[in-house]
């Protein structure tokens, strides 16, 4: 069998493998080359980012050459990501078989040539594919502690199935599937799946499990090669001895496994299942293995898996309110700054029983500034910053707004870039705020939309996947309730309607805020669309979290019809409490800002709207 960490002993070779399986190269999914743009640590406050093209590695800093490497889709693009790990490599080749013919064949080979083959398959159905790797090698960089006399020590394998977890985590992958053979006596058989079922996303993990043996096993059966079928199994039950007392503890395979102390901090974040579809100790199992037909047969089956997981976007569930839907929203506020109006705000009307009102707010881009702030929690650095948790005097004097970012980064699925400082990595296909250095604000999907080519951007706030693309309406239909916490985050107390938040662009450069309290994520789209955003992003959720302000020290504010010029600041969501609580990390034991209006100190990162 060919182990994941935590299943059994690895059997490991003397000698760096140097060749690639002989029909299969990285060119077989797209050109690849080694070198890309690292990202993180300090550089001059502002980078200009380039946007990808074509594949390219998702951090070559961090990742071996031809390691972790994203293939973006080729038709269409549903905005999911998935992950797909080549089992072994390197001076790993897993088990060894020997086919019908007497031809000896390595593990290692034979996973990475049915992952290349399931790439472009994924691709032409508008999925972005990560590949764990894409040459013979390992994927995560070695140190000394990793080999020993030209062999992987049990540290290396273990360090090496990290990198993977890595990759699919920096990603931002909703779902990885690792392609693995396995081994035994000459009498074993057949095909099997492994799922975990300690993580909270066990019922995915399943699902997902049984799409892939189910689908693999129908292009297997298309061919009458009477392979058994094994089913579906914890991945607990698979494997031999573990390769260390470590692992033996652990007892999961570590590629989907859950966190362990000081054995698996940073684990896999999304749900997963590993497939090990034949036996290559067993010489007629090895040949269908070692065929360009049975390679495309594994692929198209853990293809059509993916595919089935991760479904296309669907429409909303309530139709788009035409633009001209505005009308029948109020406008309650106003802010002018030397007699000319920078912003508006509307309300929209409840969107069906038991919903609240939704706040929707525009600012002329020509006449004010977009600002990312640092909180004291969240994105996770200490800084120093100019624009940290609370908003300074000077700024104070040009201050507009103010308004929550989006999910703590751990759940954000994105990552976090301001002054030059990269707190989390940025992630490829995720939904991003991009402040440029002259200025200027675009929203999009990270190497799609975003950034524009040679633009020197200067912050950068990820959150989930894009609400709103190309003035249409995304993901708004989920099949349950695990699958909308999937999409679209957690509700507090499991609450069927919560605070929701959203910051969207129209096709003229307008910035467009809108949140409510006790709001479905197709009303909120449509407050959105009413107003003619082209694309968007969820901010955060739930009551505590989503706050908005409007300040008056550069101008007027008109409310109601009447001015407000000494409110500090006036909330701007209905049913909004003007200092609401902020969250700390649970048991984290670190102290809970009671009162952020973001005038005082504030522990989570959020935007400002300021004069030009």
């Amino acid at each position: 069998m060919g182990v994941v960490v935590g299943a059994a002993a690895l059997m490991i070779a003397a000698t760096l493998l140097s060749t690639t399986h002989p029909s299969r190269s990285a060119s077989a999914a797209g050109p690849v080359g080694p070198s890309g743009t690292a990202r993180g640590g300090r550089s001059p406050t502002s980078t200009t980012v380039p946007a990808p093209a074509g594949p390219h590695p998702v951090d070559a800093s961090r990742f071996a050459p031809g390691a972790c490497v994203l293939y973006p889709p080729t038709a269409g693009d549903r905005h999911r990501t998935v992950f797909l790990d080549a089992g072994h490599g390197g001076p790993d080749p897993g088990a060894v078989g020997t086919t019908s013919s007497g031809v000896t064949v390595h593990e290692a080979d034979l996973t990475l040539a049915v992952v290349l083959d399931a790439v472009p398959l994924l691709r032409a159905q508008g999925l972005t594919v990560v590949v764990s790797r894409t040459g013979p090698g390992l994927v995560g960089r070695l140190n000394g502690a990793d080999l020993a006399n030209g062999i992987l020590t049990d540290q290396g394998v273990h360090d090496d199935v990290a990198a993977r977890d890595a990759c699919a985590n920096e990603s931002g992958a909703q779902a990885l599937v690792g392609v693995y053979f396995d081994a035994g006596p000459p009498n074993a058989a057949g095909s099997i799946t492994g799922y975990d079922t300690a993580r909270p996303f066990s019922e995915q993990n399943l699902e997902l499990a049984q799409l892939v043996q189910g689908d693999v096993m129908a292009r297997f059966d298309a061919q009458a090669w009477g392979i058994p079928d094994g089913g579906v199994v914890n991945d607990a039950s698979l494997g031999g001895p573990p390769a260390s007392a470590a692992a033996a503890a652990y007892s999961h395979l570590m590629l989907l496994g859950p966190p362990g102390a000081g054995y698996n901090p940073t684990p896999s974040s999304m749900p997963g299942a590993l497939i090990e579809p034949l036996y290559i100790t067993d010489p007629f199992e090895a040949s269908i293995a070692d065929t360009e037909v049975g390679q495309e047969a594994m692929a198209q089956g853990v293809a059509q898996a993916l595919e089935q997981f991760l479904p296309a976007p669907t429409a909303a569930v309530a139709p788009p309110l035409p633009t001209a839907a505005v009308a029948d929203q109020a406008l309650v506020a106003s802010q002018t700054v030397g007699g000319v109006t920078v912003d508006e705000v509307w309300q929209a009307p409840p969107a069906g029983p038991g919903q609240g009102s939704i706040t929707v707010a525009e600012f002329d881009p020509s006449r004010t500034r977009l600002v990312l702030h640092a909180g004291t929690l969240q994105p996770g650095s200490p800084g120093p910053w100019l624009n940290g948790p609370a908003v300074g005097a000077a700024e104070q004097a040009s201050l507009l707004a103010a308004f929550n970012a989006g999910f703590k980064m751990a759940d954000s699925r994105g990552g976090w870039l301001s002054e030059g400082h990269t707190v989390v990595p940025l992630v490829e296909g995720a939904a991003s705020v991009v402040i440029y250095a002259d200025g200027g604000v675009d929203i999009g999907s990270w190497g799609k939309e975003v950034p524009a080519p040679g633009r020197v951007v200067a912050s950068v706030r990820q959150n989930l996947q894009l609400l709103v693309d190309g003035g249409q309406p995304q993901l708004q239909n989920p099949a349950n309730e695990t699958q909308l916490e999937q999409w679209w985050g957690v509700a507090f107390q499991a609450a069927p309607l919560v605070a929701r938040s959203s910051l969207g662009i129209t096709a003229a450069g307008q910035i467009v805020w809108a949140a409510g309290t006790d709001v479905s994520i197709p009303a909120l789209t449509n407050a959105l669309l009413a107003h003619g955003v082209v694309r968007a992003l969820e901010l955060d959720m739930n009551a505590p979290l989503v706050r908005g302000f409007l300040y008056p020290a550069p101008g007027t504010i008109t409310f109601a019809g009447a001015a407000q010029s000494t409110t500090p600041a006036l909330p701007l969501v209905a049913g909004q409490t003007q200092t609401p609580a902020d969250y700390g990390p649970t048991g984290s034991g670190a102290a809970v800002v009671p009162h952020c209006t973001y005038l005082t100190t504030c522990s989570r990162d959020f935007f400002t709207v300021i004069t030009r």
